[in-house]
């Protein structure tokens, strides 16, 4: 749409209207206000001049303003409502066509200031002024402190609308001037600026290096103080400093001279993360954790904190103890108390927001009934109250700060997504990987000092990270909330994996595959894997960790799909999985997530292979997918009932496709490079042996390694010279093994037979010999 300025329709518009305003304003005032009257007949004429004489009607009518507006201003002083009214509608008039000038622009703030002042027309003032400076900057300096104190002063008005009306134009004023600032920086200037001396802030003086918008940035914030980033500007730096001490000196006194801003920005930011510990009321946590969220989203951010804190030896540890606090904030949701009831102090109590659906089999029961999106662990059931996608929430507490007492928080109230942050800053503007086309890219070049900053953003997250996402993924009974746990978790382990950081890599993966199995699974490797993640330095146990014991909360969580017979393992004795174990529609998701990552990050995976092809093997078993014909697994009639399979209709459809999924993970092995091949091929050995070692124990063997060897052999032949070495050495040791076993057991037999036959001295030599 065209502009006012170059609009001479709209400008034409605009005289009419003010003509009309002025005419009216001179029939209500010829009576008891004549000067007005006169002042009102005189800018007519002037109006009419103006029209007349300019080609650009709005350009005419700017430097005129400041006479213009006088019959609106004098008007207002009349205190006659109805006068008044149509004062400010003329004034709104001209300053949203862009035609006041600074001195009109100025005029109209004292109109509004005296309006104030005499309880008049607060709604129309509120409105009024924030028009004014939101349409262009002509109000600047003492008038527009005189804005901001005058919507200041109306925020403690009786009534609740204006109160209400004053806060949020108070925001949105603040907002408007420091956006002036981030505009104009955005402006190259050809001239260098002069250094600042902040000696002569300290004294009180102005710096010529203060042009028009950091000047205003630079007197709001020193009567705000409002924490603002934006270090570029050293005038800014100082009050933010000294401000910023005066707000937190309670807590700890510091001199201007001695501590920096960094120090008091480390001090703010540890007062944040302890309003998020259990003791404080609700709504403290809660607001505690919008504001953190709006830090967590900005990834610039995090990298200046990691930087500037996590990074240095004698800092506090800013960036994890954020992490560590919202996952222990998670944590305590699920907290319950001895007396069952819920208190000020912010432990929760089981079930205060809500009983949860009558399920059977992770269903509800009912016809017509949807079950709400929840979270449940030990008897502790939360309604889902917010989710974030990509970041993008509005802050709900933090819009409510104009309230005197302090507003209800719904139990399940969380907003974070640090992970996107991180991501962000390790891997810069991506896009989510397409399966079946991940061909390497090649890495990117980065310092020794990125490096190191990537990798301290890992290791001071990645275990309050993958504790809270653990509980979050355990209690979830919604198939969407699951799915945005698991993509993090697939982040994650993706970004531990391009840093080639296995201990937090395997730690995250190792979390999708105990997901991915039935509870109370035994698996060694897993097993193992989380003793040697536990024992890491830092590492945070959290209850979720334990939650295993919680074997049929789980299947509450989620409706069971399959039954099916464990597989023998070697490293356990014969019995130890006793009777059928149960599949649940969640585990059949986190299967195909870990489907995903295998698929398309193969490539970072490393010895991490084995943990995820030992976990889809015994999912494969339990699901009672054979080899057949090429490598792939299919499930037919007779092959659930040889192996007591029992799978319901609902994930009848889905074996083909997890068959399917199951095919293409090994056909994309020929993206892989020789390396990534290598650690593949080395984990199918692997689970090819172990299922020797069972067939040997006379227990029935999964032929899952040999018939996915076989696969990525067909696919991999234009180089079979990378997999040949450690196929054909496995082939032979296996060959050996037999062998071995098979001459073992004729000897046995041969030597029973002896035993049974009682032959003379020279027939038993004869045969030991044969």
């Amino acid at each position: 749409m065209a502009s006012p300025i170059k609009d001479q329709t709209v400008a034409k518009k605009l005289v009419e209207n003010l003509q009309t305003d002025l005419r009216g304003l001179s029939a209500e005032a010829k009576k008891k206000h004549p000067n007005i009257k006169e002042i009102s007949e005189k800018i007519q004429l002037k109006l009419r001049t103006i029209t007349v004489k300019n080609e650009g009607i709005i350009a005419g009518l700017i430097p005129a303003s400041a006479e213009i507006v006088q019959p609106f201003v004098m008007g207002c002083d009349t205190k006659n409502s109805k006068i008044m009214q149509i004062c400010l509608g003329g004034g709104q008039r001209l300053i949203s066509h862009e035609a006041v000038s600074m001195t009109a622009a100025d005029s109209i703030i004292s109109m509004l200031w005296n309006l104030m002042e005499s309880g008049q027309e607060e709604l129309k003032v509120l409105q009024t002024a924030i028009i004014l400076i939101t349409t262009n900057s002509v109000v600047q300096h003492e008038s527009l402190a005189k804005a901001l104190v005058l919507c200041f002063r109306l925020h403690f008005a009786k009534d609740s609308t204006t109160i209400n009306t004053a806060a949020a134009t108070i925001k949105q004023l603040v907002s408007i001037v420091f956006e002036r600032v981030l505009s104009e920086d955005r402006v190259k200037s050809q001239a260098p600026l002069e250094q600042m001396k902040l000696e002569e802030l300290k004294i009180g003086r102005t710096s010529s290096q203060l042009i028009l918008m950091h000047y205003e940035k630079f007197m709001m914030f020193k009567h705000l103080i409002r924490p603002i980033q934006h270090p570029q500007h050293s005038e800014i730096q100082f009050f933010a400093q000294k401000d910023t001490m005066i707000t937190i000196s309670p807590i700890k006194h510091c001199s201007e001279k001695t501590v920096s801003q960094t120090t008091e920005c480390e001090i703010f930011l540890s007062l944040l993360v302890k309003f998020l510990d259990p003791e404080k009321p609700s709504w403290q946590r809660c607001l505690a954790l919008e504001v953190l969220h709006k830090l967590s989203i900005q990834p610039e951010l995090i990298r200046c904190f990691c930087q500037s804190y996590d990074m240095k030896q004698h800092s506090t540890k800013i960036f994890r103890d954020m992490v560590n606090g919202l996952g222990s904030y998670i944590q305590s949701q699920f907290m319950t108390t001895s007396t069952g009831q819920g208190s000020q102090s912010g432990n929760k109590a089981p079930d205060i927001q809500g009983t949860p659906p009558a399920l059977v089999g992770g269903m509800p029961v009912g016809g017509g009934v949807t079950p709400q999106a929840a979270f449940m662990y030990r008897g502790v059931w939360i309604p889902l109250a917010i989710t974030v996608p990509q970041g993008q929430t509005k802050s709900m507490l933090l819009e409510l700060l104009d309230r005197v007492d302090p507003p209800a928080v719904q139990d399940g109230y969380v907003c974070w997504n640090l992970n996107r942050s991180v991501q962000f800053i390790i891997e810069g503007e991506t896009k989510d990987v397409t399966p079946g086309k991940n061909k390497p890219k090649a890495k990117k070049q980065i310092t020794d000092e990125e490096r190191k900053l990537q990798e301290e953003l890992i290791n001071s997250s990645w275990c309050g990270m993958l504790a809270a996402f653990s509980l979050l993924l355990d209690a979830s009974t919604d198939e969407s909330a699951t799915e945005a746990v698991l993509k993090a978790m697939k982040t994650y382990a993706n970004l531990c994996g391009q840093l080639e950081m296995t201990t937090p890599r395997d730690a995250f993966i190792t979390a999708l595959c105990k997901a991915s199995l039935p509870p109370h699974y035994t698996l060694t490797v897993l097993n193992s894997q989380s003793i040697a993640q536990s024992s890491q330095k830092g590492h945070m146990r959290f209850a979720s960790q334990d939650l295993q014991t919680q074997g049929s909360e789980a299947i509450e969580r989620s409706q069971v799909v399959a039954v099916g017979s464990p597989l023998p393992t070697a490293s356990l004795p014969v019995g130890a999985h006793q009777g059928p174990v149960m599949l649940t529609a969640k585990n059949i998701q986190c299967m195909r997530s870990l489907l995903s990552v295998a698929h398309c990050h193969g490539g970072i995976l490393g010895t991490a292979w084995h943990l995820v092809l030992t976990t889809l093997q015994h999912l494969v078993w339990i699901l009672g997918l054979k080899p057949s014909s090429g490598g792939t697994l299919k499930s037919s009639q007779n092959t659930t009932e040889s192996s007591n399979a029992v799978i319901t209709t609902a994930v009848m459809a889905d074996l083909p496709v997890l068959s399917a999924m199951l095919s293409r993970l090994f056909e994309s092995s020929q993206y892989l490079d020789d390396v990534a091949l290598h650690h593949l091929i080395d984990a199918l050995c692997k689970l090819s042996a172990e299922s020797m070692e069972l067939a040997f124990s006379n227990r029935e063997p999964s032929l899952f390694a040999v018939a996915k060897l076989l696969e990525t052999g067909l696919v991999n032949l234009s180089r079979v010279e990378v997999l040949w070495r450690p196929v054909t050495a496995h082939l032979l040791e296996i060959s050996y093994e037999i062998e071995y076993k098979i001459i073992k057991k004729m000897g046995t037999f041969l030597k029973k037979d002896i035993e049974k036959r009682g032959t003379d001295e020279h027939e038993t030599q004869f045969l030991r010999v044969k």
